[in-house]
């Protein structure tokens, strides 16, 4: 080991330290001891909305205090100066927020565009900054060590704009941006997106943040005219002459959801329409009259997946014209389409995995039109959300009208226009046409959907609020109980009995194969006790048992909730079972519970069964009536044969 000489400075700790300190405070002065004179201060008042003051001291006479990055950034006058790394106030790009990784930003021409965190370079700034190029220059220069200027620092303007997106918070695209279409003010006025402008009372203004929301610039939509009345006349008088089967009705509710396509997003119910018909009936040239009537304010379609839709509609509230949804046997496509439609009609929200497992948000609000010969199957909470319109084949010799397509685009226009005109009374149209039609037996839903559809074609022929009076003559024909839409509109829990009673199970094939409902009408009517013990083996075979009040003697149907032969009654239905209790238990007990102290009320009541080895089960009262559609039926004819129908003799 080498041994250090007596008085060798090498051995003392302290002049090594303070060698070492030596060289480093030689490079500091280095740095802050360098000529800046070529780049003066910013000018007077002119820190280009920096948020940051002077660096203080430095040199060898103290300590410099740094209190921001500082950068170049040329003035006005082209002269170079130094100053805090900001993005200025009259950046034309305007930084909106950000969510998660995502960063927002509206375009110098309003287009909304958003970027990854990791996938934000030079070239997306140069995408982002397009027709604003000089100033993105001038912001963030790159000037060389020869003072030549050789374009922008992309570090520098992506840390600026990055940074003002994080102060300003979240941005919630799903709920801040408003694409085309209309959409309902804070103070309730109607808000009119048409792409290059943003027309508020009137008022025309610029694409970009407009109060709360953002409406992004959009390719230019034909904007609103005057003269709506006299064109919603002409198509309404065109409309009547097709061979619609409820005649004036039909094309009275065509009119209304035209006038409901447009005023998308500021409805809180936007009503479908389905028309159907035989081939040749004109479904596909009503819908070609719609696209022209609405270029831009419509979305047509004939074989659209309902991905590719919510791509299409994304943030705008326009509507969509669906051709040729037919039923195919080998695809779900149309019922998926059908439960997107159902979501669009209350502006509700969807989600689909997205890249990097992260979901993505979809919220509709949109009125849908379909046409098809022959509908695909609906549940039927999707029939209530329709209106079905039915076309008949023309009379012989009988023609359309046809209207050249800049008539029928100004016909749009103009019908726009009349919406905004006659928007201040459309929430006392809508009560009015809604109190009418609760007069005819209406439901809530009833009401909603073709309520907004009459008050739609109210608010675009007429100028005042209906007199009840002509509420009640313009919705005469759409009572309840006569509407194709509400003939699946029973009670849930009744439906589920009625699918038990109408079931054939499997362990009876030996048997002729009856039906559940013949098996218990042989029980009840049997002559003897042991015909009674015969039918009750059967039905407990199927895991089924009808049992009798004692004191009363009503008959109740015990159905369980775990039971391999009700499982198969069930299998392919939505009430089937999931490895738990089947479906149908809980659908069951959503009707009215039967209490002891007015047995002759109530559906159902819970208990264990001696006939199903004491399983827990759901007992229905099979001498119950139920009102639907206005009308009270019991839930089980005891003999059907001897039962009128409203037409019987």
């Amino acid at each position: 080991m080498a041994v250090i000489p007596p008085g060798d400075p090498h051995g003392d700790r302290e002049w090594l330290e303070a060698q070492r300190r030596k060289k480093l405070g030689r490079g500091r002065e280095a740095i802050l001891g360098a000529d800046f004179g070529d780049f003066p201060p910013p000018p007077e008042g002119g820190a280009g909305g920096d948020d940051g003051g002077d660096d203080t001291g430095g040199g060898p006479g103290g300590p410099r205090v740094y209190r921001g990055l500082k950068i170049p950034r040329i003035g006005a006058d082209g002269t170079v100066f130094w100053t805090t790394l900001g993005l200025p106030d009259n950046c034309p790009v305007t930084a909106l927020g950000r969510d998660g990784r995502v960063f927002f930003f509206l375009t110098p021409e309003g287009q909304l565009v958003s970027y990854e965190d990791g996938k934000f370079g030079q070239a997306h700034l140069e995408g982002l900054f397009a027709s604003h190029l000089g100033w993105l220059i001038d912001a963030f220069p790159q000037i060389s060590a020869n003072k030549a200027l050789k374009g922008f620092q992309a570090q520098y303007a992506r840390m600026a704009l990055f940074n003002t997106c994080a102060r300003r918070g979240v941005f919630d695209a799903r709920e801040k941006v408003r694409g085309l279409g209309c959409w309902k003010g804070p103070e309730g006025q109607l808000i009119q997106h048409i792409g290059d402008k943003v027309l508020i009372d009137g008022e025309a203004h610029d694409p970009g943040m407009i109060g709360d929301f953002v409406y992004p610039g959009r390719p230019p939509v034909p904007p609103p005219m005057k003269g709506g009345q006299e064109s919603a006349m002409a198509l309404y008088g065109d409309f009547q002459t097709w061979s619609w089967g409820r005649g004036p009705l039909d094309a009275r509710l065509l009119i209304g959801w035209i006038g409901c396509a447009i005023m998308g997003a500021a409805l809180d119910w936007r009503p479908m329409v389905f028309i159907t018909g035989d081939a040749g009936s004109g479904k596909s040239s009503v819908q070609e009259r719609l696209k022209k009537l609405l270029p831009g304010r419509l979305a047509s379609t004939v074989d659209a997946t309902p991905a590719a839709l919510r791509q299409i509609v994304n943030q705008d509230a326009i509507g969509v014209s669906f051709d040729e949804i037919e039923a195919d046997m080998n695809t779900d496509q149309g019922t998926m389409v059908m439960k997107l439609a159902r979501v669009a009609a209350s502006g509700g929200t969807t989600y689909r995995g997205g890249k990097d497992h992260n979901a993505s948000e979809f919220t509709l609000r949109g009125c849908f039109a379909f046409s098809a010969i022959v509908p695909p199957s609906m549940r039927a909470q999707d029939m209530q959300r329709l209106t079905f319109l039915r076309l008949q084949p023309l009379p012989k010799g009988g023609k359309m009208a046809k209207f050249p397509d800049a008539v029928l685009k100004e016909h749009g226009q103009r019908m726009a226009g009349r919406i905004a005109e006659g928007w201040a009374r459309w929430d006392d149209t809508l009560a009015a046409y809604e109190a009418a039609l609760e007069r005819i037996g209406h439901n809530q839903r009833g009401q909603r959907q073709f309520g907004t559809l009459m008050a739609a074609f109210d608010l675009m022929m007429f100028d005042e609020v209906p007199h009840p009076q002509v509420a009640d003559n313009l919705v005469a024909g759409l009572d309840r109980d006569t509407l194709y839409e509400y003939e699946s509109a029973d009670p849930l829990w009744l439906t589920v009995v009625r699918h038990i009673l109408s079931a054939q199970p499997e362990v009876w094939r030996n048997s002729g194969s009856p039906t559940v409902a013949e098996v218990v009408r042989d029980f009840l009517n049997a002559v003897s006790d042991d015909d009674a013990r015969r039918e009750q083996r059967k039905l407990n075979r199927a895991g089924l048992a009808v049992t009798r009040d004692r004191k009363t003697g009503q008959p109740w149907l015990a159905i369980p909730a775990r039971n391999q032969q009700v499982q198969a009654m069930f299998r392919d239905s939505d009430f089937r079972a999931h490895g738990g209790e089947g479906a149908w238990t809980g659908v069951l007990r959503n009707a009215d519970q039967w209490k002891k102290e007015d047995p002759h009320k109530g559906v159902y009541r819970v208990e264990n069964v001696p006939q199903l080895g004491r399983a827990k089960a759901t007992l229905i009262r099979l001498t119950a009536e139920v009102e639907v559609g206005g009308k009270t039926v019991p839930i089980f004819d005891l003999d059907p044969e001897a039962v009128q129908t409203d037409g019987g003799g």
